[in-house]
């Protein structure tokens, strides 16, 4: 598994290792489909034009993909830290 699969920064980079290192081939395809769903998500609330507005649904967005996050507990906290951190871009970097 690429870091690259999740993304090119830290908490990509970790997940992918940990998902490599768990060699689970059901739990990799668990965590990518989970990941395309938030970024397809992420992708479509980025279009909306009032910053407000795209903030909340942002912050509703992720907070669904964090409660289906319950994949594996070896990697449940690297995919909670990808989730966070793909969402900040939207949340202006606050998670209030």
């Amino acid at each position: 598994m690429q870091a690259t699969t999740f993304g090119s920064f830290p908490a990509a980079e970790v997940l992918a290792a940990e998902l490599e290192s768990l060699a689970d081939p059901a739990v990799s395809r668990k965590v990518s489909r989970l990941l395309q769903d938030l970024n397809t998500g992420l992708a479509h609330l980025a279009a909306i034009p009032d910053p407000g507005y795209r903030g909340r649904l942002a912050l509703l967005w992720r907070d669904d993909a964090l409660a289906r996050a319950a994949i594996h507990p070896a990697v449940d906290k690297f995919v909670r830290n990808v989730i966070h951190s793909r969402a900040k871009t939207l949340l202006g970097g606050d998670d209030s």
